[in-house]
């Protein structure tokens, strides 16, 4: 028999070759385990002996070429070895070898190699998400040794990949945004993108309510490949990039956007593990359209404004990338960068950066017998519009594209200051709506919109709105005194506060003093001058200061927000110190202390020590610990 011969039957016998480890969990080849808040993950292992006889088992880990772990472990028939090797996110490659000996000689049972620790990034949409126009360009120019892929193969064994396969399915975002995290963040990334082109949110969402996982579904398809890759783990960014297919199918469609989205996300948080950051793409405007084509983007701009882990990014202003429906692979990268920004700032930092997310307006209010509109948008959020921005075929200007009750061509002039833009008007009696952009936008001389955009300081477009309710303004709300009782915050107004405010209630927001974002604590009917604002939990009470913001408003009118403070303070226990007086009970309200009236000659310093010399009525003298209360 020739040596070819021989070498043919080596290679058919090796995979018959048995060995007695059957490996229940081993790391995958180039897969991305997902980083804690330490900056590690845990790599399961389990082995079990099915040998008749005592086997020893020894795995070897190795980073960069350096052993980092070796351990070795006898088992007898049927036993089980299960550990688990943490691994340190970086810019760092991981392999995993494990060893059957027996009878003096040690067998390879099985190895993963390029393992790495990261971040996980999710896509989920339509084409736009998709993002494979241009995608070519980087077969020869984009390294992806730190960017990861995961796909089934034949529908069932997840199989981790490098980036740009398979078949670039990450598209350009994907792989532009796992780029700029890599070159700034210095770790592996790995996005999995769901996206399908063309689907509308009723497709999208579509979910099998016995068996989520239904990979029959594109949501069950997505769910399986995130779940199967992070096994443990949480997701960095959840991206929402979707709605142009519901602006040109009618208004029905376009009015169901809103509840559908907020199903898709409930369930999406219910599903998958947990996600930082859940970003919504508005998307921008579409060359062909309806005319209510704003009422889906409005959706966009309005969704989950209350919860702290969701933002919107506008994509209108990408208009030299952008054809109306798609953009070019430079347009996906701008939207990448942007994308990167966000998350460098608000989930890298070590605390929020304020400004890097898109302006939203909070409301739209008639200066009291003037004919000025003031469009005032986020606290933090210094915004600015220019008049026109110069194309090649000359001035595109703005003032068509802001309406006034459906009427363009309304603004006289504006000025940008601090979180407001201030318009002058035409008329403004009777303005009661305004749109900023149209629905849709095409002409002969730019296939999408290529004018000026509302932008913060930092470049970050402004989320466009559509029929946005103007109102009046009201004077700001005056009161005579805010004290702190029973773990209630209570306010009195001033008399005359809420003259002429028919129907109107107080909202309320409130921040620690050290903090910068307020947080909207709801709505208080007026029903008496002296009203309870707020109610703090127990913890809450430990506080040193809280800031408040409230605002009358009604259906037709809105009020300049007034600022105050209240400083908050526990309960405060009195404790007679020679005889059984008892415990006496006080609290401590704004400026003043509110003690039992059989104590006099009350002196009192805001400290949290505890304090002497409270002489009772009866002679008695008590000592007061002043619990959880602070200075000034």
């Amino acid at each position: 028999m020739s040596k070819r011969i021989n070498y043919l039957l080596l290679l058919f016998l090796i995979p018959l070759i048995s060995h007695g480890a059957e490996v229940i969990s081993f790391p995958k080849e180039k897969q991305l385990f997902s980083r804690d808040t330490n900056n590690n993950a845990d790599v399961h292992f389990k082995i079990k002996n099915n040998q008749a006889t005592q086997s020893l088992f020894s795995l070897v880990g190795i980073a960069n070429g350096d052993t980092i772990s070796s351990l070795s472990m006898s088992l007898n028939a049927n036993e089980f070895w299960e550990f688990s090797i943490p691994i340190s996110a970086g810019l760092i490659n991981f392999s995993f070898f494990l060893y059957e000996k027996q009878n003096a000689v040690s067998n390879l049972v099985k190895k993963a190699e390029n393992v790495v620790c990261g971040d996980v990034f999710v896509i989920y949409g339509q084409s736009n998400g998709l993002a494979i126009f241009g995608v070519s360009d980087y077969d020869t120019t984009l390294d992806d040794q730190w960017i990861r892929n995961a796909e089934f193969s034949n529908n069932t064994d997840l199989i981790w990949y490098n980036g740009k396969k398979p078949n670039s399915s990450m598209g350009v975002l994907g792989l532009w945004l796992a780029k700029q995290t890599v070159d700034g963040q210095e770790v592996p990334v790995a996005v999995i993108n769901g996206c399908q082109g063309g689907q509308n949110i009723i497709n999208l969402g579509e979910r099998n309510e016995i068996n989520p996982k239904d990979k029959t579904t594109f949501y069950g398809k997505l769910l399986s490949r995130v779940t199967d890759a992070l096994s443990i783990g949480n997701i960095k960014g959840f991206i929402w990039f979707q709605g142009e297919a519901e602006t040109s199918a009618g208004p029905q469609a376009m009015l169901d956007y809103g509840g559908k989205l907020d199903t898709l996300y409930s369930n999406i948080i219910n599903d998958f593990p947990p996600i930082n950051h859940f970003v919504l793409m508005q998307i921008n405007l579409l060359k062909n359209g309806i005319g209510e084509a704003g009422i889906v983007r409005n959706f966009q701009a309005n969704f989950e404004i209350n919860n702290p882990k969701v933002d919107r990014l506008a994509t209108v202003g990408k208009s030299f990338w952008y054809d109306g429906i798609h953009y070019s692979r430079q347009g996906y990268e701008s939207l990448a960068e942007m994308l990167y920004i966000y998350f460098d700032k608000n989930e890298y930092s070590p605390a929020p950066v304020p400004g890097f997310k898109s302006p939203r307006l909070q409301k739209a209010v008639k200066d009291i017998g003037m004919n000025r509109l003031r469009l005032i948008f986020d606290d933090n959020q210094e915004v600015s519009m220019e008049e026109y921005l110069s194309r090649p075929y000359g001035r595109r200007y703005i003032n068509p594209y802001i309406f006034i009750n459906g009427q363009n061509h309304q603004i006289q002039s504006f000025e940008n200051i601090g979180n407001e833009i201030r318009l002058e008007i035409n008329n403004l009696s009777g303005a009661n709506k305004i749109t900023y952009l149209p629905s849709f936008f095409t002409d002969s001389n730019s296939p999408g919109y290529d004018g000026p955009v509302i932008k913060n300081a930092v470049g970050f477009s402004a989320l466009t709105f559509y029929d946005y309710q103007i109102k009046e303004l009201l004077q700001t709300p005056s009161y005579d005194k805010a004290f702190y009782k029973e773990k209630k915050l209570m306010f009195q107004l001033a008399p005359g506060a809420i003259q002429n405010c028919l129907d109107c209630v107080l909202k309320v927001e409130r921040k620690k003093a050290e903090s910068v974002n307020y947080e909207k604590r709801g709505s208080v009917n007026i029903n008496s001058n002296l009203i309870i604002l707020d109610t703090f939990n127990t913890n809450e009470t430990s506080e040193q200061k809280w800031n408040y913001r409230i605002e009358l408003e009604n259906p037709s009118y809105v009020s300049s927000k007034l600022l105050f403070d209240i400083d908050v303070c526990a309960e405060i226990n009195l404790t007679e110190n020679q005889t059984n007086f008892g415990e006496i009970r006080g609290k401590l309200l704004t400026g003043e202390t509110v003690l039992d009236e059989s104590i006099k000659n009350v002196l009192f310093e805001r400290s949290t020590s505890l304090l002497q010399g409270f002489e009772t009525q009866a002679g008695k003298t008590v000592s007061i610990e002043q619990r959880n209360c602070v200075d000034q």
